[in-house]
């Protein structure tokens, strides 16, 4: 099933290269580059491809290239070739070199989840990082595995809690008190032309 989905994604990414529907072609490099990802894994023999594509990280890779391609019944929009390389990103460094990354996605479990994303905050990831990072799992798992390969599994990336809140942007961090005042006073010396620079400078602070 899954082999049957990789190819109908490479017969719609070429067609994306090599004549859109609304006639006019393209030769994007990135595209390019995916399609012939893509076909690599076609050269794959049935042996191979069951102990390279049940890992964590080769499933990731080819949920984001059928996402791209519009195969995925729980997305209802194609994932943009930006959107692929940002996932790529994360999880080329921050689940293959991680142990989780090497485990089949049937036999992972919340520990599994915990224990990486542990390592990832000893290791110095940010919260967003992080964050982003078990994105990736939750949602192959919720929007494919779940549905469309094990309908009785259940996700390993469920209840984590993250704190991504910004916090509102303090104006000292940019000018200090000194240098505060010097602003003001040139304004003062400009007269009415620096009105709408004292404007934007009180607008700021109150942000």
């Amino acid at each position: 099933m899954l082999k049957k989905r990789i190819l109908i994604a490479n017969y719609l990414t070429i067609r994306i290269l090599f004549g859109a529907a609304n006639g006019i072609r393209t030769r994007d490099p990135q595209l390019g580059k995916l399609m012939l990802y893509q076909l690599s894994y076609c050269r794959i023999s049935k042996t191979e491809s069951k102990d390279i594509s049940n890992t964590l990280v080769e499933q990731l890779k080819r949920y984001a290239i059928m996402k791209q391609a519009g195969v995925i019944k729980a997305v209802s929009r194609k994932l943009k070739v930006g959107s692929i390389n940002d996932k790529n990103e994360l999880n080329r460094n921050l689940v293959k070199p991680y142990p989780i990354g090497k485990i089949e996605v049937d036999k992972i479990t919340r520990k599994d989840v915990a224990d990486w994303l542990d390592e990832l905050k000893a290791n110095g990831i940010g919260e967003t990082r992080r964050k982003g990072a078990y994105n990736l799992l939750t949602d192959y798992y919720n929007n494919y595995y779940c549905i469309e390969i094990d309908v009785n599994f259940i996700s390993p990336a469920t209840g984590f809690k993250f704190d991504t809140k910004k916090s509102k942007a303090d104006p000292m961090k940019i000018l200090d008190n000194s240098e505060t005042k010097h602003y003001l006073k040139l304004c003062e010396e400009m007269g009415e032309e620096a009105d709408v620079l004292q404007f934007i400078l009180y607008m700021y602070c109150r942000a």
